[in-house]
């Protein structure tokens, strides 16, 4: 079969493509219904790279099957375009006491358990940290000190240094010109007549096919799982089985606090009942000096009670004895006058 005079570069390059395939050899030469029979086997029409190129020099050309092609626009800027500009680096804040003593005694910690892990290093240094005294924490804690004073300093410097009040200005007008493009993109979302732009085109419903609906499982089968499932539930409720309350559960952190408080607790026991027994012995030694005292002072009253035989008289050393004891003696009896 002949090209046709005058044909395009298009058709050209289809007539080649038609006599180069397998099925149209028996059709050569034959009649306008065998040339139909081969145009129904012919394969589909793939541009090459040079008509490609061709196209894509004419940007609203004809793509194969007769589309339009015309490039991709993107409409709408994104709201990434503008980004708010970063700040200056600020000065490094004043590690922690804590913190720059863990620095310190690290390494000396890594050396001497080389196999421990990170988080057993860390908790060994906590536990020399609470060991160390208040004057060594004291030191730590005036390094803190004088290291924060200055980097206040170096803050106020930082916050009234050009770079950051340069960086102040541009992070105003990045927002301004942020909220300016997100207005103006709400205002097209608005205006464009197809509306939302996340708006579905098309959706796709299901079908309902009742007849591939699965009978393997009648009312009989329902009836007997739910027979099942509730009698599992009343055996469950009605056995012995009780599940314990979370506040009965005692935690080994729990006994441990439950331990420290009983013996703090018979130690303040211990000591009250030393009290007590103190207290007790001066009581005691109160009352025996009491009973003492008493039974002196009775035995010096009997004895100054006594009547006096004939001739008996009074020792002036005895009275005065019995005076110093606070016993008052009885007054005499006037001596009845002669006259």
């Amino acid at each position: 079969m002949s090209m046709p005079i005058g044909a395009s570069p298009r058709v050209a390059q289809n007539f080649r493509q038609f006599n180069q395939s397998p099925l149209s050899q028996p059709f050569q030469g034959g009649s306008a219904a065998a040339l139909a029979q081969a145009a129904r086997f012919r394969p589909p029409y793939h541009p090459g790279p040079q008509a490609m190129m061709g196209q894509a020099q004419n940007q609203w050309g004809q793509m194969s099957y007769g589309q339009p092609r015309f490039a991709t626009q993107r409409l709408i800027s994104q709201a990434s375009d503008i980004r708010i500009p970063k700040p200056p680096k600020p000065p490094e804040k004043p590690l922690m006491p804590y913190m720059r003593f863990s620095r310190k005694v690290w390494d000396q910690v890594k050396l001497q358990n080389p196999e421990s892990k990170l988080w057993e290093i860390g908790r060994i240094i906590g536990q020399m940290w609470r060991d160390l005294s208040d004057l060594e924490k004291q030191e730590h804690l005036d390094e803190y000190e004088v290291e924060k004073q200055e980097y206040n300093e170096a803050m106020k410097a930082y916050h009234n240094s050009p770079a950051y009040q340069a960086w102040i200005v541009a992070k105003g007008r990045a927002q301004a010109a942020l909220q300016e493009q997100q207005a103006m993109e709400r205002a097209m979302m608005g205006s464009m007549p197809f509306g939302k732009m996340d708006e579905a085109r098309f959706g796709i419903q299901p079908v309902d096919d009742d007849d591939d609906e699965d009978d393997a499982f009648s009312v009989k089968h329902i009836s007997a799982a739910r027979f099942h499932r509730n009698h599992k539930l009343m055996s469950e409720i009605f056995s012995d089985t009780v599940v314990r309350d979370v506040r009965t559960v005692v935690t080994k952190s729990r006994l441990g606090v439950l331990k420290r408080q009983v013996q703090s607790l018979i130690a303040h026991q211990k000591k009250l009942e030393s009290e007590l027994q103190q207290i007790e012995e001066k009581f005691e030694g109160k009352k025996r000096k009491f009973i003492d005292d008493s039974e002196k002072f009775n035995d010096a009253l009997k004895k100054l009670c006594e009547p006096l035989n004939e001739g008996e008289t009074t020792d002036v050393g005895e009275l005065k004895k019995g005076k110093g004891t606070g016993i008052s003696l009885p007054p005499e009896d006037p001596k009845p006058s002669t006259s």
